[in-house]
C-alpha cells in the first residue's frame, strides 16, 4: 500500500492509497479485515463488546 495521506474523524477514516499491484479491492479487503480484528481485540480486552467508546 502507498499512503499519500489520511484523515483520522471521531467515527472514521479518510484514506488515500494506491495499491502496489494495482488491486484495490483486495487492498481494502485485508485493510478492514485487519482493523476489525484489531478493533475487536482492543474492546474484549477491556470488557466491551458492544462498540469502541470514542
Amino acid at each position: 500500500m502507498i499512503l499519500f495521506g489520511y484523515v483520522i474523524m471521531s467515527n472514521h477514516i479518510h484514506l488515500i492509497v494506491q495499491s502496489k499491484d494495482g488491486n484495490l479491492s483486495e487492498l481494502i479487503r485485508d485493510f478492514k479485515k485487519f482493523t476489525s480484528k484489531n478493533c475487536r481485540s482492543h474492546t474484549d480486552r477491556a470488557g466491551k463488546r458492544k462498540g469502541v467508546d470514542a
